[in-house]
């Protein structure tokens, strides 16, 4: 999915998002932002390392969907797919924000089944298929 990079440097800069804080960045992206179409995203996204939990924005524009990456380290790298688990709603996200005070919505040490398959389809790609069944076996990602 493309990335719409001035959409991402400016509401980067918005919300003051900072390296490794993801997920806060793409809550407080998307509670700024004013566009319906717009939602949360929580999977993996694969660059030069290994599948990685993330937290992004997709929205909707004439062209289709494309990605508002708010976090700077990801904004530099033209080569990341995104893998997505879960969307959530800018209402949602406010919510979640307000009850709890803590971003992920997902816990990634229970590992749900929506992120567990988002991570299993990064780490096909990810390590090839020749190299996949090894992989799949080793982690126990069966049933995706």
């Amino acid at each position: 999915m493309k990335v719409d990079k001035v959409l991402s440097i400016h509401l980067s800069r918005m919300v003051k998002a900072v390296d490794k804080d993801c997920f806060r960045n793409a809550a407080m992206g998307l509670i700024a932002l004013n566009d319906p179409t717009a939602r949360y995203v929580e999977g993996h996204a694969v660059s030069k390392f290994h599948p990685i939990h993330h937290g992004w924005i997709e929205a909707i524009g004439q062209d289709g969907p494309y990605v508002i990456e708010v976090t700077p380290t990801w904004l530099d790298n033209d080569k990341v797919k995104y893998y997505p688990a879960v969307h959530f709603t800018r209402d949602e996200v406010a919510r979640h924000v307000a009850r709890y005070r803590v971003m992920p919505i997902l816990n990634s040490d229970v590992m749900p089944p929506p992120l567990r398959q988002s991570y299993s389809m990064a780490m096909r790609d990810y390590v090839g298929a020749e190299k996949w069944p090894t992989y799949r076996e080793m982690f126990h990602l069966d049933n995706v």
